[in-house]
């Protein structure tokens, strides 16, 4: 194979300068001589790489040290947020389970029993005796069964022109369906 003269000296032009840069040196480590092509300077130490420590440099390279996860740098933002997503969802959880339950109907006191029906209410002004009989006397008048409903619970204070009754088939206290009904009656005037 046949190389222009232009293509080889252009080669030789480009070799100088790799070498110059890696060297950095401004000696000149290729000389052209005329009529008989190029020569290395005798002062440029040579050193010839046999095949075998190419073969071995090779193996050393290809052998894994340390197997690099470059798909776990790319998504450590997103696995952060998820388990940060996944910690703040079990703590939330763990808070809303461990939670105390408030009984609201806790508060209401035991006022009277009569005729199987337990009259609770939590405003001190109803334990007035004219108060309480008046409002005894409106829940009875309704027709209700004391045998049925004997839970009547008063959440109403004196303060509102009307007075409200919880009547119920089970005292708050317990769970699930306690079978209450509202009574609820305007205008009723407190004495």
């Amino acid at each position: 194979m046949v190389v222009p003269a232009n293509t080889l000296y252009q080669n030789i032009s480009i070799i100088r300068r790799g070498l110059r840069t890696v060297g950095e040196t401004e000696d000149t480590l290729i000389t052209t001589v005329p009529r008989k092509g190029f020569q290395i300077e005798p002062g440029v130490n040579v050193i010839t790489i046999s095949k075998a420590s190419v073969r071995m440099e090779e193996k050393k390279a290809a052998e894994p040290g340390r197997p690099r996860l470059p798909w776990l740098k790319r998504y450590a933002p997103v696995l952060w947020m998820t388990g940060s997503l996944f910690i703040g969802i079990a703590l939330g959880n763990m808070a809303w389970q461990t939670v105390v339950d408030k009984n609201f109907y806790d508060q209401y006191t035991l006022v009277e029993t009569t005729h199987g029906c337990h009259f609770f209410s939590k405003n001190e002004d109803i334990e007035s005796v004219n108060r309480f009989e008046s409002y005894k006397t409106m829940i009875l008048k309704t027709g209700m069964d004391c045998q049925k409903y004997p839970w009547v619970y008063f959440p109403s204070s004196s303060r509102t022109p009307a007075v409200a009754a919880l009547i119920c088939q089970q005292p708050y206290k317990t769970r699930g369906d306690t079978g209450c009904v509202t009574l609820f009656f305007r205008g009723a005037a407190h004495e």
